[in-house]
């Protein structure tokens, strides 16, 4: 249902800048779009691989179990 939202404001968009004759703004639209994207992906990577490292060092030095033992009365109040 979502990717049919999706579709039909896409193609909307696009229908409009035909419409209007702005061929220049669909393919500045387009470009600008992926570009930004490339750079979050770029900032979404740098951040994943940062935490990933923390938890790998974090389950080697059994900081994990650590946070596990005190984490589990907690955990068993909340979620019966």
């Amino acid at each position: 249902m979502v990717n049919i939202l999706w579709l039909l404001m896409i193609g909307a968009s696009i229908f409009m800048f035909i419409a209007r004759g702005d061929y220049e703004g669909v393919m500045n639209t387009i470009t600008t779009s992926a570009e930004s994207s490339v750079e979050l992906l770029i900032v979404f990577l740098g951040a994943m691989s940062i935490w990933t490292g923390v938890i790998k060092l974090c389950e080697k030095s059994g900081i994990s179990d650590v946070i596990s033992k005190i984490l589990s009365y907690p955990m068993k109040v909340l979620f019966p």
